[in-house]
């Protein structure tokens, strides 16, 4: 079983269902016992784990230029609202 693997496969899987508590999720050994893993062959766990490799990379690209977006727009309208800013004080 490759650890990167069983990491994606938690990724999906929504641990609060299995959790008993009401608050605060809190997971215990007899919980994860009932948890069934799929357990392909590791030539097929690698070719998983190499594809949600490069779809996370891509995920993180978009948020890396969602941010930078963000960040050029706000930019932008603070100019805008501060040249009519200025142009309000030139009218009085």
């Amino acid at each position: 079983l490759l650890p990167k693997y069983l990491y994606y496969f938690f990724l999906s899987f929504d641990l609060i269902q299995i959790s008993k508590t009401a608050n605060i999720p809190l997971i215990n050994n007899p919980d994860i016992y009932s948890i069934q893993i799929p357990l392909p062959p590791l030539e097929t766990q690698h070719q998983i784990v190499e594809k949600l490799d490069r779809q996370m990379q891509a995920l993180e690209g978009v948020r890396l230029l969602k941010s930078e977006a963000e960040k050029r727009i706000e930019e932008i309208l603070a100019g805008v609202w501060g040249e009519l800013s200025l142009g309000n004080d030139n009218e009085k």
